[in-house]
């Protein structure tokens, strides 16, 4: 018999690190050799791809090779992708990877061009061209898996007698039903003839797909109100989940736990609705074992793709432990995830008929309006929270965030409480502002917007500066079209909407921007920027009250500037009224935060002061209604006497609105 010198075999890696050898028994005589390496006899039992033969006349009975030279059509479609492709080199070639093209897509395009050399290739070339090769890339299915779902090789499963009765009697319409049932109804008959009881369990003898349609029955009774069949159902799925061997990779199950300090953390993100509209996960992630030590479960890979995105966000933990558990998390389970990714994409991209269009990237991100929420609500404990909200300021974000979406887009609710709100959810009643304790915190924020789908969407806020801090705490890029005082916003919100402004019936106290995202609790001294006798800068702050032995919770917080009056004594005065809310030493212990654009508010501050110089001499007098057009700048005799402690912008401020206080008789 004539040798045939061949060509050595090779594929590419697809990891980047170029084309490696596939077998080195493959160099010469591969007529006559019977190689039996697992990367050679998957190739040779994978349907529709063969190794490339090269300048062969004559092949031997019993070769491996036979089956390739059956079909001259098959060669010659094989021998084609080889050279567009570059999946082989014979030794000694140069083996450029920046022009190797993608070979999936490379593949099925020439296949699909020439259609008609080869029907069984075409018929098969989701999996025998792109699906094959790409498991043996990654190293998924290897041959004793692939032995096992073609010999129909048989699983000893220990199945309970509840499910084994129930498989008995379907009426398969599966191919691994009408296996099971078959399986099934065998044991029972040699039970029987053994003088056992059906009803008992005992070991039935399945294949690879009978196994999956019981595990599919058992997942479906994990939440039956029947305790047997409850009992039953995990029972098979604890002993045998993992025994099975899905064809469909997005079926494929991995087995995760996760520490007590991580475990806590992770239940709080999908609980409370926040996976709303996501069942299949929420009944997955619910399905795992979670208890005060920890969880662990089985997960595919969008489950494990969850529990690693919550893991990475919690690597920034303050909590040492909780950092140093999700870190270990994520570097044990991204490699599995990364796998199994793999095998998803490659098999939804061979032309699975079954494919998720939602798993699809949108071609550009969705629009989403938040709508800050409002104090004003209405007189019922429990309503939609698109009927919650009736203050006018929160009627106007509405009107305006319906025209910014006229043309497609989500309006939700940006709840102090709840975070994101669909406008049909149902809520109770709060009384919760931004920034308060039991307020929604951005982390809770970013892990509902992730479970909503909404991470990378392109979001506007309706709202004050509380919440506009609170959005862009997960989206950085969020944008905020208010500005100014409320007055400016309604008025900025009726250009959206093209109308009338709203006329405002909320107060201050109920407005969604009246209270801080993070305050602080200590003494005066600590807070930054305070003015002195020599620096009597304006500073102004949120104020949350008085701390101690009876204000260990901040009241409500208010807007206030500190300024120094002497003798080591500051006093914090609201900016919205002017009343003096504290007389205040270093010593004294406050709630308080920082106020975003101080420096703005101190420019503002200033240039008013250089207008005020500029006015007239004269007091303006009250009018017939008792009332000034403008804030009284009436002055107690003594006035130049006392100011000239300190002849400052901010002294003058001060001054100002004390001669105020004494106009109105209040001092």
């Amino acid at each position: 018999m004539r040798e045939h010198v061949v060509h050595p075999l090779y594929y590419h890696r697809g990891d980047g690190h170029g084309p490696e050898r596939l077998c080195d028994e493959l160099t010469c005589r591969l007529c006559q050799h019977d190689c039996d390496c697992a990367a050679c006899r998957e190739l040779v039992d994978a349907p529709g791809l063969r190794v490339l033969v090269d300048s062969h006349d004559e092949l031997p009975e019993g070769s491996i090779m036979t089956e390739v030279r059956e079909s001259a059509a098959t060669r010659a479609v094989m021998a084609e992708l080889a050279r567009e492709v570059g999946m082989w080199s014979s030794a000694g070639e140069s083996f450029d990877m920046s022009d190797l093209p993608t070979y999936r897509d490379q593949a099925m395009r020439w296949l699909k061009q020439h259609s008609e050399l080869s029907t069984r290739v075409i018929e098969g070339a989701d999996y025998a061209v792109a699906l094959t090769h790409y498991r043996m890339w990654t190293g998924w299915s290897p041959a004793a898996d692939l032995e096992k779902r073609e010999k129909k090789e048989m699983i000893s499963v220990d199945m309970p007698a509840q499910l084994r009765k129930h498989a008995a009697r379907l009426n398969g319409a599966t191919k691994g039903e009408r296996e099971l049932t078959e399986a099934c109804s065998r044991a029972v008959e040699a039970m029987r003839e053994a003088g056992r009881s059906p009803n008992e369990g005992g070991t039935v003898q399945l294949t690879n797909a009978a196994l999956g349609a019981a595990l599919t029955v058992a997942r479906g009774w994990l939440n039956s109100k029947n305790g047997n069949e409850m009992r039953a159902a995990k029972s098979l799925l604890s002993r045998h989940e993992m025994d099975y061997v899905p064809d469909d990779p997005r079926e494929i199950r991995h087995e995760v736990k996760l520490p007590k300090s991580l475990s806590e953390l992770m239940r709080r993100s999908f609980s409370h609705g926040q996976l709303r509209g996501r069942d299949d996960l929420l009944a997955e992630l619910t399905a795992m074992s979670w208890t005060e030590a920890g969880a662990k479960g089985r997960v595919t890979v969008d489950g494990l793709r969850w529990l690693l995105d919550r893991a990475r966000h919690f690597e920034g933990h303050d909590h040492p432990a909780v950092k140093r558990a999700a870190t270990t998390f994520v570097q044990r389970y991204t490699p599995d995830h990364e796998r199994t990714s793999k095998l998803v994409d490659a098999y939804l991209a061979a032309g699975d008929e079954h494919q998720d269009q939602e798993q699809q990237s949108p071609t550009e991100p969705e629009r989403v309006v938040l709508v800050a929420c409002g104090g004003a609500k209405a007189a019922l404990d429990r309503a939609a929270a698109g009927d919650m909200y009736v203050g006018s300021y929160h009627r106007a974000c509405r009107r305006a965030a319906e025209a910014l979406t006229k043309d497609g887009g989500t309006v939700l609710i940006l709840s102090a409480r709840y975070g994101l709100l669909p406008l049909d959810q149902e809520i109770e009643t709060y009384d919760v502002r931004a920034g308060e304790p039991g307020a929604m915190q951005p982390d809770a924020l970013r892990d509902q917007a992730a479970s909503m789908g909404l991470t990378d969407a392109r979001v506007t806020v309706l709202g004050g500066s509380a919440y506009v801090e609170l959005a862009r705490s997960v989206w950085p890029q969020a944008e905020a079209p208010l500005n100014g005082g409320i007055g400016d916003q309604l008025q900025q919100l009726a250009s959206i909407y093209g109308g009338d402004p709203e006329p405002l019936d909320e107060t201050p106290e109920t407005m969604p921007t009246a209270a801080p995202m993070k305050w602080y609790t200590g003494p005066l001294r600590e807070v930054g920027g305070l003015p002195t006798r020599y620096q009597p800068r304006l500073h102004r702050m949120w104020f949350g009250g008085k701390a101690g032995r009876k204000g260990k919770a901040p009241g409500p917080w208010r807007r206030v500037e500190v300024t120094y009056t002497g003798d080591s004594v500051y006093e914090l005065a609201d900016l919205e009224t002017g009343e003096v809310l504290l007389n205040a030493k270093l010593s004294t212990r406050i709630h308080w935060a920082a106020l975003p654009g101080n420096w703005e508010v101190a420019q503002e501050v200033e240039a008013e002061l250089v207008a005020d110089e500029d006015q007239d001499d004269e007091p303006e007098l009250p009018t017939k209604a008792g009332k000034s057009s403008r804030p009284l700048r009436q002055v107690p005799e003594n006035f130049l006497y006392i100011a000239e402690e300190a002849d400052t912008e901010a002294a003058r401020a001060w001054w100002r609105r004390r001669c105020e206080q004494y106009a109105r008789g209040e001092v």
